[in-house]
């Protein structure tokens, strides 16, 4: 048996611990961390929420493989098993609610609009065979902005509040028309990352049926903490 396997094994649960728990609850200081920092803990936060599965069953993979090769007693072998199954279990509940969001967010649905907006087709319809899809997108993202019907204004400033100019991206079609709906996009990334264009495709899909888009910029944390990138939404 090899000892460092052993060393290993006990490093490889404590990396998953911390990695669970970060997932759980960010460990980092979002008021006291630098931005690099902020940005390795979100993006493994987010990496390993969003891949549970293939995140348990790598971390299992790796587990067994290195209790192969190690050397441990039964009460360090029962703890570290305890350790990884408990936190297996965590992951598979916080995927369960989530996944139960959808039944939420069908009854809010409801209560707030109604039965009708269940008969609402989307126009035209999404593609359903991959002879369907528009591939070009894929390849020349850009040309999203190109469409004949859609105006996009990037970097318009505007005043957040008295010395602080943020900037936003409207989308307007170019037919002339009143009393559109507007529809305003902020951005993901944890309030530490991100950019305006991730709305790009959502908002020239609204242009085309007749509404206004705007996605907003917005600062972003060390710089600033919450609810302050709310305030400049």
């Amino acid at each position: 048996m090899d000892p460092l396997t052993s060393i290993g094994l006990v490093l490889w649960t404590l990396i998953s611990l911390g990695l669970t728990l970060n997932v759980l609850h960010p460990l980092i200081n979002r008021d006291r961390a630098r931005p690099l920092s902020l940005i390795f803990g979100f993006g493994l936060g987010w990496l390993i929420g969003e891949l549970t599965i293939q995140w348990i069953l790598l971390n299992a993979g790796i587990f067994l493989l290195l209790l192969v090769f190690a050397d441990l007693e039964v009460m360090v072998f029962s703890w570290m098993l305890g350790i990884h199954l408990l936190l297996w279990i965590l992951l598979l509940v916080r995927l369960w609610l989530v996944l139960n969001q959808v039944e939420y967010l069908e009854d809010q649905m409801l209560n707030q609009l109604g039965t009708e907006y269940q008969m609402t087709e989307a126009e035209p319809p999404p593609p359903k065979k991959f002879r369907q899809v528009n591939w070009k997108l894929l390849g020349l993202p850009g040309s999203v902005f190109k469409h004949h019907d859609l105006d996009v204004e990037f970097n318009r400033e505007f005043e957040a509040e008295p010395g602080l100019n943020l900037k936003l991206d409207l989308y307007r079609p170019r037919t002339p028309g009143t009393q559109r709906p507007l529809l305003i996009q902020i951005h993901g990334g944890g309030w530490v990352i991100g950019s305006r264009r991730q709305g790009a495709y959502l908002l020239s899909r609204m242009v085309s049926r007749g509404w206004v888009g705007c996605s907003i910029g917005y600062r972003f944390s060390p710089e600033i903490r919450m609810p302050e990138h709310l305030i400049d939404c």
